[in-house]
């Protein structure tokens, strides 16, 4: 008895095949690099923008423990800094800290609400900026900013 095989299972690949499918790995490897990528690049940002919430709310939080006296002493001598310098890692060693967060805060009489009631003397509003270039782009500049109002008659009476 003899067999009798089908030619066309034993016949190997043609290389129109061959180059088809050796470019749709190509794209498909792309693809998922470019997904790779895209994920790191979001996780950088997320942590970035982690840190300048944290930056923010330690001046913020410093805020609230002044009391008037201190909020409305401005210059040199002042309480509040007028300039923010800080880093993404203060811990790590120096040199490798990673990018430096800069800011300002600035103290203002004008808080917004209308001329009747003028709370204009028992009230400050105070607004806190920072600003940081992106660590895989240098020519993304970030900024974030929070303003808060502290009142004379305040949280501090209560405290101090």
């Amino acid at each position: 008895m003899k067999i009798i095989r089908n030619r066309r299972a034993v016949r190997g690949a043609t290389l129109a095949e061959t180059c088809i499918s050796i470019a749709i790995l190509g794209i498909m490897a792309a693809g998922i690099i470019c997904s790779f990528n895209s994920g790191f690049f979001t996780l950088r940002m997320a942590r970035e923008n982690q840190r300048a919430t944290q930056i923010l709310l330690k001046y913020t939080e410093t805020l609230r423990l002044l009391n008037w006296d201190q909020v409305n002493s401005t210059g040199t001598n002042g309480y509040i800094p007028s300039r923010i310098d800080d880093v993404y890692d203060p811990q790590g060693a120096v040199g490798k800290q990673g990018i430096p967060y800069t800011g300002s805060i600035v103290v203002s009489t004008n808080s917004g609400f209308s001329p009747t009631p003028n709370y204009n003397d028992s009230l400050r509003l105070i607004t806190i900026t920072l600003w940081w270039t992106n660590s895989v782009s240098t020519n993304l500049v970030r900024t974030r900013t929070v303003s808060t109002l502290i009142a004379k008659d305040g949280i501090q009476n209560y405290v101090w």
